[in-house]
């Protein structure tokens, strides 16, 4: 594969067009990775975070799931918190801020998210 095809130049180049607004662009360029590199979850996880940015929560969900499926992260986790808790699934974006720490207790993001979520759902 040519360097102009490798994953960073890929990554680089669909989130470049992201940040500056040309969101078709940057999705098509995340399916391209998504394509190319299917072992990867970096492209789902990148064309999950502009989807939901989109406001296609459900697309948000499916390109996460599929990504947790590829190998567990606590970021992927709090990511699909974030798109659960948008959804009115506050139940299940506790359990997986939980998972989150369980796979990295030290983050203070996914504490705070934690704590919030247990505050909204009550369970303080």
């Amino acid at each position: 594969m040519s360097s102009e095809n490798s994953l960073k130049d890929l990554l680089k180049r669909a989130t470049e067009q992201a940040e500056s607004g040309r969101q078709e662009e940057a999705e098509a360029s995340f399916t391209k990775i998504i394509t190319q590199y299917p072992r990867d979850s970096r492209g789902l996880l990148g064309r999950s975070l502009l989807r939901l940015a989109r406001g296609n929560a459900d697309g948000a969900l499916e390109d996460v799931d599929a990504a947790l499926r590829l190998g567990e992260d606590w970021f992927l986790y709090t990511h699909r918190a974030t798109i659960r808790r948008s959804i009115g699934q506050r139940g299940e974006a506790l359990g997986d801020v939980e998972r989150a720490l369980s796979l990295r207790p030290l983050k203070s993001h996914a504490k705070r998210a934690l704590e919030y979520l247990r505050t909204q759902l009550h369970l303080k």
